[in-house]
Order: structure tokens, then C-alpha cells, then sequence
């Protein structure tokens, strides 16, 4: 009796008109979606590849070490592979960021930055999961018991001593199988048109990466079609259990995600990024002002010099003080908006798939932590070159000495990023994860309680 229950349920839903205009939607979707940012991937690599050979070439024409401490260099991630499937912050890691050795770090625009993108939500495949499928899970099982208790054939079951749990089950497994099979069928047909049409190739880890996230999808999908059976369980009329499941995915995917930052925002009350340049402008004033007055005593050139680096490394030094300062607290208001916002599945998802594809808060964070350690070691190298040079132009006579003396490139550090291995991944993703898990089960119990003592007379 089973196996004819999810059966019946399977045919039923693929049988459907809804059926067949949504998936048919998010089919296309699906495909295009992961076809186009595959395409887009590769652009974005070649891109990275050009720009970090024209650093090269521009490091390359500089005269000499001085040129190097003062204009620095360019220094920038490469792009995500898994982005394809979630984007998440890989635009915002993909910035630009300049180094140099008078400290700090000037993070540029992206090099793949697309004002109209600001505008419009990029469609990857973790969007169509979030969004598109979420919203079709609610539909295929917002009747599902609702609907049966209309037509009447919920009572003939009963009549037929089936028991509850065997119907509500086989409802579940045939109404979820009826969706996910025909979404892992638009992910293996997009994937096998990236593979065909673009260079996208995948190493060990990232098959393994893309994998779990399939995993993280079907979990996804699943607590909103057990959503689904637990508004139809509350209802006895398929219209009421519409309408409150759109309510509800309203307010699941697009109201707390959305409003959330706003609250966090204002519980943190992080300063505007203006009183942090005024700030930065009022540093500045003051250490020109006593530098003006030091270099009005100064005896020679040389010390002059010597007056305006020292400034310069000291406004360097403040403002990276500021930065620092006002970084945790962003930090501590990205937590408090991630703690708030896990009230809904939706956010829970969104984090564990992009910490998984590499391009979630805490790569981002990685990155940065990454960056100024960069700034570090290139400072430390530009500072032995520079050394080197001076004494070189100690052992010559004046008519000897040149300015114009080039450097080995290769004397400076590689800025390479690595990122955190699966496991570690994964490990950051657990409490997400945990919470997905516990959404399915506190749905399916409550549906199997309410459906126990579900009245088909009414």
C-alpha cells in the first residue's frame, strides 16, 4: 500500500498543469543560468590572467625600488570555480586591492563589476534553489492532504484502514521524489552544456564541493515541501492553504533575509563611512601641521625627506588603526544579522552554500586577513631591496651613482589565496546545516500530529 500511495503521488504532481508551467520555468532557468556564469567564469579567468601579467609588466618598467615603495602594487584573488553555482561574495572578492610599503590596503572596484548586476539578483543555481524551487515545493504540497480531504479521496483511504502514517509518508516520499528528480535532471543537463560549450573544468575538490552542495539543495528542498504538507495538514480548503503558504514563503525567503541586515544596522549603530573620513581628514590635518613646523628647522634635504615619509607612514598607521576599528564592528553587526536571520531556512541555506562553494562572509574575511599579511611580507621585501640598493650606493663615487636601477620582480612575495579545504568548509557550514535538518524534522513531526487527528468530515 505504500509503495501504490507514493506511486499515486508521483503521477499525480507530474500530471499537473503547475507542474509543467513551473518546472518547465525553472528548467530553463536552471540551465541558462548555469551555462551563461560558466561562460562568465572563463571570462573572468582570462580577465584575471591578463591583469596579473600587465602587473608584472608595469613592475617591470619601474626605474627603481623607490618607484616601487611609493606606487606599490596590485595584487587580486582569482575567481571562484564553484561561483557557477554560488555566487555569493566572489564579485566582491574579486576586487582589486593595492599594497604597498607605507601600510595599509586600498581596495580598487572589480574588474567585473557590472552596475546594471546591482540592480537585479545574479540567477545562480543557489538563487533558482532559494527561490524559484522553494516556491514550487509549496505549490506541488500545499493540497496534498488539503486537497485529498476535497475530492474525497482522503476518506476512501481511511475507509480502507491504510494507516495515517503510511498515507502521510508515502505522500512525503512521492511528492518529493516527483521534485527533485526532474531538478537534479536541469543540473546535469546545465552542467553537460557548460562542459560542452565552455572550458569549465572541475579538479577532485570541486567535484566533491559541487556534489555537496547538491546534497545541500535536495536538504533545502525538502523543508519547504515538508512546509508545504504541514500547511495542508492545518487546512481543510486548498484555497486557505494557498494562500498562507505564499505567506509564509514571503516571509521565509524574501522579508527576513531582506529586513534583517536592516534591524542588525541599527542595533549595532555602526558610524557612517563619512565621520570615518573626517576622521581620517582630522589625522591627516594634525600630522602635516607638526611635520610643516619639523621641516621648517630641518638642515638639509635628507631630513626633510626623511619628515615626510615619517608622516606619510604615520597617517598610514592611524587610518589602518581606524580601519581595524571600524571592521569589528561590521564584524560584530554581520553576526548579530546572521544570528537574527536564522530564524529562516532560507538564510541558513544561503550560508551553508557559500561557505561551501568558497564565496561565503567567512572567505571574505579570510581574504582580507590575507591581504594585509600580504602587505606585510611585500613591505618587508621592498625594505631588504631598498637596503640592498642604499649600500650599493655607498660603495660608489658620486659620479658612479644612478637613480635609475631596476629590480628582480621576483624578489617580491606571490600573492596567492588559498582557501579553506572542504572539511574546513563543511566544518563552518554544521550549525546551518543542523538547522536545516531540524526545520525538516520539527515540520514532519508537527504534520504527522496534526494529521493524526486530521477530521475528513469537515
Amino acid at each position: 500500500m505504500f509503495t501504490l500511495i507514493v506511486l499515486k503521488e508521483i503521477r499525480h504532481n507530474i500530471l499537473t498543469l503547475r507542474f509543467a508551467v513551473v518546472y518547465s520555468l525553472f528548467f530553463v532557468l536552471t540551465v541558462i543560468s548555469m551555462v551563461l556564469l560558466s561562460s562568465n567564469y572563463q571570462s573572468q579567468w582570462d580577465n584575471y590572467v591578463r591583469s596579473k601579467a600587465a602587473e608584472r609588466e608595469n613592475l617591470g618598467t619601474m626605474e627603481n625600488v623607490r618607484d616601487l615603495r611609493w606606487q606599490g602594487t596590485k595584487v587580486q584573488k582569482e575567481p571562484s570555480k564553484l561561483s557557477i553555482f554560488s555566487l555569493g561574495l566572489d564579485k566582491e572578492m574579486s576586487r582589486s586591492s593595492f599594497v604597498s610599503s607605507r601600510g595599509g590596503v586600498e581596495v580598487g572596484s572589480s574588474q567585473y563589476s557590472n552596475p546594471i548586476s546591482a540592480l537585479f539578483a545574479t540567477p545562480d543555481l543557489s538563487y533558482v534553489v532559494n527561490v524559484v524551487i522553494s516556491l514550487l515545493a509549496l505549490l506541488l504540497a500545499f493540497d496534498a492532504i488539503s486537497g485529498e480531504n476535497e475530492e474525497g479521496t482522503l476518506r476512501l483511504m481511511l475507509a480502507n484502514a491504510v494507516p495515517r502514517d503510511v498515507i502521510l509518508l508515502g505522500k512525503w516520499l512521492g511528492g518529493y521524489v516527483a521534485l527533485v528528480v526532474p531538478f537534479l535532471l536541469a543540473v546535469g543537463v546545465g552542467f553537460v552544456l557548460s562542459v560542452v560549450f565552455t572550458d569549465l573544468t572541475l579538479d577532485a575538490e570541486s567535484w566533491m564541493r559541487a556534489a555537496t552542495l547538491m546534497l545541500l539543495s535536495l536538504l533545502y528542498i525538502s523543508v519547504f515541501f515538508t512546509l508545504g504538507i504541514l500547511v495542508s495538514a492545518f487546512n481543510h480548503r486548498s484555497s486557505t492553504a494557498l494562500m498562507a503558504s505564499l505567506f509564509l514563503w514571503v516571509f521565509i525567503v524574501l522579508t527576513v533575509p531582506n529586513v534583517v541586515p536592516i534591524l542588525a544596522r541599527q542595533i549595532a549603530g555602526i558610524p557612517s563611512l563619512g565621520m570615518l573620513d573626517g576622521q581620517r581628514a582630522a589625522i591627516e590635518n594634525e600630522q602635516w601641521r607638526t611635520a610643516r613646523e619639523r621641516m621648517r628647522s630641518a638642515s638639509s634635504d635628507d631630513e626633510r625627506r626623511n619628515i615626510h615619509l615619517e608622516v606619510r607612514e604615520n597617517i598610514a598607521r592611524e587610518w589602518t588603526r581606524l580601519q581595524e576599528e571600524y571592521e569589528n564592528k561590521i564584524d560584530k553587526q554581520i553576526e548579530l544579522a546572521q544570528i537574527l536571520s536564522r530564524i529562516s531556512p532560507s538564510a541558513s541555506f544561503v550560508y551553508a552554500a557559500t561557505n561551501i562553494s568558497g564565496t561565503g562572509i567567512g572567505d571574505f574575511r579570510n581574504l582580507a586577513d590575507y591581504t594585509k599579511q600580504y602587505q606585510g611580507r611585500f613591505a618587508d621585501a621592498v625594505r631588504e631591496l631598498y637596503r640592498e640598493e642604499h649600500e650599493r650606493e655607498e660603495q660608489r663615487t658620486v659620479e658612479q651613482r644612478i637613480d635609475d636601477e631596476p629590480f628582480d620582480v621576483d624578489r617580491l612575495p606571490e600573492y596567492r589565496v588559498r582557501g579553506d579545504s572542504l572539511a574546513r568548509s563543511f566544518q563552518g557550514s554544521m550549525l546551518d546545516i543542523g538547522l536545516l535538518v531540524g526545520f525538516n524534522i520539527a515540520f514532519l513531526l508537527v504534520s504527522y500530529v496534526k494529521f493524526m487527528r486530521y477530521d475528513v468530515c469537515e
